[in-house]
Formats: structure tokens, C-alpha cells, sequence
């Protein structure tokens, strides 16, 4: 059969001519496409950026609806739920991210810290685990790790998790604060007393180091230095309730009736619901004999705590 060798290279031709006008079309249009995903991207950034979250958030969805898969635009939009309290909603987000993307540093960060206001601690310290073992020096993550673990009462670990914080930061107030509440909260007074103080010398006008160090040295027997440190808070904050209530009990150890009942009533002026206060009036009115008053000023302060 005689072939027609100018028909086949004429066919050929062709069909090379309008594969490649498909290509060069199909490509031209994606790369259009990518265009305008990141203009949709960008907008939705502009607007964030401006405080207009619900409009960053419907541009973070068109860019979702065209390009499921966008991580930037998951992850933000679920960063802004999260700041709205909207938590449910940004770990379901988060939890794609992840799926699409496991060593995701940020949805794994953020997912940690979602699950911490869930209060999903456990949940929250494997999430929290992960991501640092990606970037360990992230101090963030290391506080939440250890208020997770605090919340399990976990002491000895949250103290670690705070220690790796602080090893990180030696000046990082948030994690010499967390550590001495901790240490105070399982009676290691005097470790708990030093780092109070450290707290109080990286941030002078912080009222509630002296707090600390006030309570102390209440249980240190220091009282007259506990009044001091109490009365150093109320010049910074006056009404703070905490503060008055440490002066209270420290001037009711001093023998000082009057002015601990003035102060312990200024206190429930303040905060009627401290039950603190309330533990501290029944100390009162016990040390005075009026025992009955004593028993109902303690059985509102076991209500109120249990509330």
C-alpha cells in the first residue's frame, strides 16, 4: 500500500501543534489561577492585618474554596478563630493541616495551645511535644507544656518544661513566675522564695512577685518581712485582693486585730466571691473567739471554692 509520507507529517504536525496549544493554554490558565489565589491571599492578609477579621476570614474561604490544600490559609483562618474562642472550630482546621502536612510546625504549635483553652491537657501535652521536638527553642511552648502538666498535677515534669523555658530565656518572667508558683504550691518555700525574687528584679512594678514572696515568707515565719512585701504590692496595685488578703493574714500572725479586720473587709468590698478572703476572715473571728461567726465565714469560703 503506497503511503502518503507528506499526509503523515502534515497529521503529525498537527497533532503536535494543538498538543501544545493545550499545554501552553492549560498552563497559562493554572498559572492564572495560582494568580488569583494568592491576590485572594493577599487581600485576606491586607484585612487582617487592618483588624477586620471577618473579612480576612470570607478571603481565607475563597482562597480554601479554589485551593483546599492551602496551608497558609488554613492555618491563619484558624488562628483567627482561635483568638474569637472559637476553638472547636480552629482545631477541626488545624487537625486538616496536619493531616495534609504532619511536621507542620505551626498547626501543631497552635493546635497545642487550642487544646490547652480546651482544656484537653493531655491532648493538649502530645500536641505541645511534637512541635518542640520540631523547634525546641520555643519558649511558648514549653510554658503551655508545663501549665498543661501543672493542670494534671504533673509538679516535678512542669517544672522541667519551665526550667527548659528559663534555660532558653534566663530573663523570661513568664517561666520564673510559673516555676515559683509551683514550688510554692508544693511547699518548697524558700526555692520558691528565690524565685519570686528573681521575678520582682526583672520586673519591678509587677505587684503579684511581691505577693509571692509575701506569702513566703508567711509560711517561712518571716512576718513583719511578708507586711512589707504585701504593702510593696498595694502601692503598685491597691486593689488587689490577693495583696490584701496576704497583708491580712499577716498582721492577724503579728497580733494586729483591728487593722486585719479593716483589711480583710476592704478585700470583700473588692471581690465579695475570693473565698481566700473568706478563709482568712473565719482565721479572724476564730482568734477572737467568735467561733460560730467563724464556722459560716468558712463554710463560705468551702462554697465559694467549690463554685
Amino acid at each position: 500500500m503506497f503511503v502518503n509520507n507528506k499526509r503523515i507529517n502534515f497529521l503529525v504536525t498537527l497533532t503536535i501543534i494543538i498538543i501544545a496549544s493545550y499545554l501552553i493554554f492549560f498552563g497559562a490558565y493554572h498559572i492564572q489561577k495560582k494568580k488569583n489565589v494568592e491576590k485572594l491571599f493577599n487581600k485576606a492578609i491586607d484585612f487582617e492585618k487592618q483588624g477586620n477579621f471577618d473579612k480576612a476570614i470570607e478571603f481565607y474561604d475563597e482562597v480554601i474554596k479554589r485551593h483546599p490544600k492551602h496551608i497558609q490559609a488554613l492555618t491563619n483562618k484558624a488562628l483567627i478563630l482561635a483568638g474569637k474562642e472559637k476553638y472547636k472550630e480552629a482545631l477541626s482546621i488545624l487537625e486538616k493541616v496536619i493531616a495534609i502536612k504532619p511536621d507542620n510546625f505551626e498547626a501543631l504549635s497552635y493546635k497545642g495551645l487550642v487544646l490547652y483553652n480546651l482544656e484537653e491537657y493531655e491532648e493538649a501535652i502530645l500536641s505541645l511535644i511534637k512541635a518542640l521536638e520540631i523547634k525546641e527553642d520555643w519558649i511558648v511552648g514549653w510554658t503551655y507544656l508545663g501549665y498543661s502538666l501543672h493542670e494534671l498535677n504533673m509538679y516535678n515534669d512542669a517544672l522541667t518544661a519551665f526550667e527548659q523555658a528559663i534555660d532558653r530565656d534566663n530573663n523570661f518572667i513568664g517561666g520564673w513566675y510559673a516555676k515559683a508558683n509551683i514550688l510554692f504550691e508544693i511547699k518548697k518555700y524558700d526555692e520558691a522564695l528565690e524565685a519570686y525574687e528573681r521575678v520582682s528584679k526583672l520586673k519591678p512594678d509587677f505587684g503579684q512577685a511581691y505577693v509571692g514572696i509575701g506569702n513566703c515568707l508567711l509560711e517561712l515565719g518571716q512576718y513583719e518581712e511578708a507586711l512589707a512585701n504585701f504593702k510593696k504590692a498595694l502601692k503598685i496595685s491597691p486593689d488587689s485582693v490577693s495583696a490584701l488578703n496576704g497583708k491580712a493574714n499577716a498582721l492577724i500572725k503579728l497580733g494586729r486585730i483591728t487593722a486585719a479586720k479593716y483589711t480583710i473587709e476592704k478585700a470583700l468590698e473588692i471581690d465579695e466571691n475570693d473565698s481566700a478572703v473568706w478563709m482568712t476572715k473565719a482565721k479572724l473571728l476564730e482568734k477572737v473567739g467568735r467561733h460560730k461567726e467563724a464556722e459560716e465565714a468558712q463554710n463560705i469560703a468551702k462554697e465559694l471554692e467549690g463554685n
